[in-house]
């Protein structure tokens, strides 16, 4: 499996605190059959924003580390970029990664809220430059749950994928987020699950059993794609 959104480098946001804790995260990942993970910090310039030369060092020294620890993983700098009117820019000017190593896919974050009014001709505007925006967690945006056309239509529309968080469709963020995570997976508007990993304890990098979950619902066909070779297309 491969996990695309992953907060497991040290020192730049609210996940590990030290590449001790980066490596029990890694041990954990490792253990649930994940092979690959793109390392997601937060890009905000309002919150957290230590900047895409730091990523990609604490990267490469989290690979170093997993390498001599013997655990079969390895970790790809990207970053969860928060959507501010300039991301494009930001894009171009190399301050902000996306999770692939041609430059396509972005990983957005929106508020949990709300929605900004033209969020779509944001997103429209990414993809017009170039990117493909994958949309973090909308299963949890408060928006979002009382407009669940909003996702169909943006996804047949083509200008967003759609990354759902893997407890969310186990049911540990709560009953409303497991329904309407089910509801997207039934239609077909998930493209991806992720762990949305913060520590080796609280929301682990494990995916093994939103894989069987998602399995059961909607049958292995559909869902298997959504842990492997679509995460791999992405990555």
């Amino acid at each position: 499996m491969i996990d695309v959104h992953c907060h497991i480098l040290p020192y730049v946001d609210d996940g590990p605190c030290d590449f001790e804790q980066s490596l029990e995260m890694c041990r954990v990942a490792a253990l649930d059959g994940i092979k690959k993970i793109i390392a997601t910090p937060h890009s905000n310039p309002s919150v957290y924003d230590s900047g895409t030369v730091k990523f990609i060092e604490f990267t490469e020294r989290l690979n170093v580390l997993v390498k001599k620890e013997g655990i079969p993983l390895s970790i790809q700098a990207g970053c969860e970029a928060h959507a501010t009117p300039n991301l494009v820019s930001r894009l171009k000017n190399g301050e902000v990664l996306t999770l692939d190593g041609k430059g396509r896919y972005v990983l957005v974050e929106f508020p949990f809220e709300t929605m900004p009014p033209n969020w779509d001709m944001f997103l429209t505007s990414l993809k017009n430059a170039g990117y493909m925006p994958v949309m973090a967690h909308p299963e949890r945006n408060v928006w979002f749950l009382n407009r669940p056309e909003a996702v169909f239509d943006a996804v047949v529309k083509g200008i967003m994928l759609v990354q759902i968080t893997a407890v969310s469709v186990t049911g540990e963020l709560g009953p409303v987020i497991k329904d309407f995570s089910e509801y997207l997976l039934e239609r077909n508007l998930v493209h991806v699950v992720a762990s949305d990993g913060h520590s080796a304890s609280y929301r682990p990098p494990v995916l093994s059993a939103a894989r069987k979950a998602a399995a059961a619902l909607i049958g292995e066909g559909l869902s298997e794609p959504l842990f492997t070779t679509n995460a791999e297309a992405i990555a």
